[in-house]
């Protein structure tokens, strides 16, 4: 069975889109900085929410796709905002969690208008200093990528998987959702291999 996608790159014309991987990896980098030290009241919150919500339009990207990434978070946010509610109060829980959507929406757009091998490329560049020092920065950048890569793409199967089941009215048990995920995942895996091995040689196929 063949998986859609390696990844979760989208294709368009966005300015996001066109923007180097480098320099959209240092943006999300001072993304998560700025809204974690700017957001000190949970009113705060929205401005960055509206701003990324905005980078998400501009993406294009169909509310379908960008769901298949979000849901997968819910439950730890719900989780940490329980927390923070019980050891703090319910506006610190909702400032806390506000900041970390944001965080998650941003990196979102990065993937979504960030093929594989773009991101790899943007890696090492990033890292080029410390290939100096002997570190192996073409594999660092490869693992990097593929992790931000990775989790949302096993999501996305594990929702094409479940909207699969429910269409042809199968039983919602562990094991008729395991078996398919499973192969899919197997397959995936074996892309990830041909990726480590080619070395940036990437079978990406974007969303329909």
């Amino acid at each position: 069975m063949a998986i859609r996608t390696l990844g979760v790159y989208y294709p368009g014309t966005s300015f996001l889109h066109r923007l180097p991987a480098a320099a959209k990896l240092v943006g999300l980098v001072l993304w998560v900085v700025a809204v974690a030290a700017g957001c000190r009241q949970v009113s705060w919150v929205a401005v960055p929410l509206v701003l990324v919500g905005i980078l998400l339009a501009v993406v294009h990207a169909p509310v379908r796709i960008i769901w298949t990434q979000i849901w997968p978070t819910l439950p730890l946010l719900v989780l940490i905002g329980l927390y923070q509610w019980w050891a703090v109060d319910w506006q610190e829980a909702l400032r806390i969690t506000g900041i970390i959507l944001c965080c998650i929406l941003a990196a979102i757009s990065i993937t979504l208008t960030t093929r594989v091998t773009e991101m790899i490329d943007g890696y090492a560049i990033l890292l080029r200093p410390l290939h100096c020092l002997g570190a192996p920065t073409d594999r660092i950048a490869l693992a990097f990528a593929l992790t931000l890569q990775t989790i949302p793409a096993i999501s996305a199967m594990v929702n094409e998987v479940r909207e699969s089941l429910w269409s042809r009215g199968a039983t919602r048990s562990l094991r008729a959702l395991t078996t398919p995920l499973l192969s899919r995942i197997l397959h995936y895996s074996d892309e990830v291999a041909a990726v480590s091995y080619t070395h940036l040689t990437l079978p990406t196929t974007p969303y329909v």
